[in-house]
Parts: structure tokens; sequence; C-alpha cells
């Protein structure tokens, strides 16, 4: 059980090398041509995009951890710590 990058660097450039899959320049994202979607039983990924979960965490809560990481991420920029007020807005799935 894994939660899997949602895109698909190439892991040859020199950022995919120093794990910034994100800012790869060659990157393909799971259901755009020529990447197809993940949304099947089973797909073949690198393991470099991988990342274990915890027996603990649930296929509900796992779903989310992509949209979660957008949180975590922008809070630790932010310099956002427990206790403070924040608004999340938008219109995607992270923003409903």
């Amino acid at each position: 059980r894994v939660a899997v990058e949602p895109t698909m660097p190439c892991l040859r450039c020199n950022r995919c090398k120093s794990a910034k899959f994100n800012f790869c320049e060659n990157v393909h994202m799971f259901g755009t041509p020529p990447q197809d979607g993940a949304m099947s039983t089973c797909i073949i990924v690198p393991d470099d995009i991988c990342y274990t979960l915890p027996s603990l965490v649930s296929y509900e809560e796992a779903a989310l951890v992509d949209l979660l990481s957008y949180g975590v991420h922008a809070c630790r920029r932010a310099g956002v710590s427990g206790g403070n007020l924040v608004v999340v807005f938008g219109c995607s799935a992270l923003g409903v």
C-alpha cells in the first residue's frame, strides 16, 4: 500500500536526481497523453515516486494524501503552526 506521486518525472534530469520531482522539466501527468491514468486495479511506477502508507491509514484517508500535501506545504511556507486560524478557498477539491 503506497501513495504515488501524481506525476511521472523523467528521473534522469538534475532536478529528479535531487529528488525534486515537482520541478522536472520532462514531467508527464497521469491521465495526460502519453501517460495513461492511474484509476485502475494495478499500475507500474518507479519506487522513487512511491510513499509507503502506514497500516493505520485507511484507503479513504489515503485518497486525500495528495490534497493534504498541498495544505501542509502551504502551511510550512507561510509559517503557520498549531492554533493559527487559516482560510482555504478555491474551486478545486482542495478549496471546496
